[in-house]
């Protein structure tokens, strides 16, 4: 049988999420406390657990908190669909079931369309510190001509 470590190891590959932190953050948990209980053996604690049942439940909580049974409790697959909690649809209104379906190559391609953005960002980052670097320089050149003027005209 399989420790908690190793089944929500399992959890998260199967989840077709591309990353740990990813998951964590589809299940609504820290991140790194998530990433602490699956490399440093650390003990998940219930509220994450709870979390992780809450925000995929499909999942069996028999499998996840004792190993027996199936993962799922349907029995299907969860490496092309995860279900993501979500109380609120797109209106801002509570949704029928509370969970909205999230293909898996769509959070794929939107990760990578975030990750393109976020690069656009640092570059545009760059020139609007280079361009302070270039205001900063004309002042202080400016402030030089004004005291060269300055001491020209007395």
């Amino acid at each position: 049988m399989a420790s908690i470590t190793g089944r929500l190891l399992d959890l998260v590959k199967v989840s077709g999420l591309r990353s740990r932190r990813a998951f964590a953050q589809a299940a609504g948990v820290n991140a790194i406390t998530f990433n602490d209980n699956l490399t440093k053996g650390a003990e998940p604690r219930f509220s994450t657990l709870e979390a992780i049942l809450t925000a995929f439940p499909q999942v069996s909580a028999e499998w996840l908190m004792r190993g027996e049974g199936d993962m799922l409790r349907t029995g299907g697959q969860t490496a092309n669909v995860i279900h993501i909690t979500n109380p609120e649809n797109g209106n801002g209104e509570a949704s029928s079931n509370g969970t909205e379906s999230v293909d898996a190559s769509l959070l794929k391609r939107i990760s990578k369309e975030l990750a393109t953005l976020n690069e656009q960002l640092k570059v545009k980052d760059e020139l609007i510190r280079a361009k302070d670097e270039q205001i900063q320089n004309k002042d202080t050149q400016i402030a030089s001509l004004i005291s060269i003027l300055d001491r020209h005209s007395h």
